[in-house]
């Protein structure tokens, strides 16, 4: 009995979603800064882009596990 996980391969077939899944996770890694590391509480304007990318990626990456 063979499992796979369908989600992969539609995934890495859609040049849009892996264009937007790396647009995302590059804006959240452009986000870290020191401050928000030392004071991760702070809300400021980097954190919250952050969560906003954050989000969308996951409703990107739960939308084709959902598929």
């Amino acid at each position: 009995m063979t499992i796979r996980m369908a989600s992969c391969q539609e995934l890495s077939d859609d040049k849009k979603a892996l264009v937007e899944l790396a647009n995302h996770y590059w804006t959240i890694e452009q986000c870290v800064t020191p401050i928000s590391l030392l004071l991760p509480w702070f809300p400021s304007p980097k954190q919250k882009t952050k969560e906003k990318a954050t989000t969308a990626l996951y409703g990107l990456l739960l939308s084709f596990v959902k598929l």
